[in-house]
């Protein structure tokens, strides 16, 4: 239990699902998320998006995450993030800055400092403790190429316990016409690409071409890969390379399959969000102290009934087998098509 002297100094973050406080400790699914510079409301990603798989922790008490579960993800992650600090714009299609650190101007270097950080710290940026301070503090932000655009990069978190539930129930549903859950569904999906991708490979480099042939048979494989089954699930209407692209290459190109469950995990959770309407997005209630929760329960009740009405409304006095139960859970896209 919390108690009031516990709390002195500290704040809360709120959960991007349920919108409950999240409290110090608290185990939590932790999501960075990048703003669009334009939205249209339209889909769940219209204002932010994804860039990273959940980290898995406990909540640390100032807006950070402690305790991590699931350090390689976070790794990934920060691999990523390096690549794209290193990226030269020009060439490449965006580029990751530290504020006041990647930015600095002209008459910044001339003070003929060599340390960068000399004047803040808490901007370094060389593991993934560095990364996490960074995004919670509001530190970074892609540019890109051909677009004058700034996208600022931030956290969401989510109540581990919601999310579980979450992935869990959206999972489990079964696609119209379809005899196997959708979580079942999508791992043969994401099993056939990965194959179906190494055969490629073991086919050219068993030919009898030269290695000229095959260097270009492979590049041609490389760039398929940008536009596989897999990367559009994730990306969508988007249209865009800049969210989860990498962590799904590095499932289709890796031996090991480790990367499956998660990757799976991620698809549930943003199917649930375009389901749930609910916007990948900054919380509102970051750094409160207050733990309010009769609002919710009167939301939560209200919306309860009106489900029902709409239940009454829907079928009135015929005589369908439907149950309330199927009513609130309709079936879904399937995924074979």
């Amino acid at each position: 239990m919390h108690h009031l002297e516990d709390k002195i100094g500290s704040w809360n973050e709120t959960c991007g699902l349920s919108n409950l406080p999240i409290r110090c400790g608290d185990d939590v699914a932790l999501f960075v998320i990048m703003g669009k510079a334009v939205g249209n409301g339209v889909y769940s990603t219209s204002f932010y998006k994804p860039i990273s798989l959940p980290i898995f922790g406990k909540y640390a008490d100032y807006g950070g995450i402690d305790n991590i579960t699931n350090p390689e993800i976070a790794q990934i992650l920060y691999d990523n993030m390096v690549a794209m600090r290193a990226n030269d714009p020009q060439d490449g299609n965006y580029k990751l800055y530290v504020s006041g650190i990647d930015d600095r101007t002209k008459e910044d270097e001339e003070d003929g400092e060599d340390d960068l950080y000399k004047y803040d710290s808490e901007k370094r940026f060389q593991n993934v403790e560095d990364m996490l301070n960074c995004i919670e503090r509001g530190y970074l932000y892609i540019k890109w190429a051909y677009y004058d655009e700034t996208h600022y990069v931030t956290q969401m978190m989510v109540h581990r316990s919601v999310y579980d539930a979450v992935i869990s129930e959206w999972g489990s549903r079964i696609g119209y016409e379809d005899t196997v859950c959708l979580r079942d569904r999508y791992r043969e999906l994401f099993i056939k690409e990965k194959t179906t991708r190494q055969e490629s490979i073991n086919d050219i480099q068993s030919s009898d071409e030269d290695d000229k042939i095959k260097a270009l048979l492979m590049a041609h494989l490389t760039i398929k890969d940008g536009y596989s089954r897999i990367i559009r699930l994730f990306e969508g209407d988007e249209g865009s390379r800049s969210g989860l692209t990498y962590v799904c290459k590095q499932y289709l190109n890796n031996d090991n399959d480790t990367l499956l469950e998660p990757l799976l995990d991620m698809l549930m959770i943003r199917g649930a969000f375009e389901a749930g309407r609910i916007a990948w997005r900054q919380c509102v209630g970051k750094g409160a102290q207050q733990e309010e929760y009769m609002v919710h329960k009167v939301i939560w009740d209200t919306a309860y009934k009106l489900v029902l009405s709409q239940y009454e409304e829907y079928h009135g006095d015929e005589d369908e087998e439907d149950t309330i139960e199927s009513f609130m859970r309709e079936t879904v896209w399937n995924p074979r098509k």
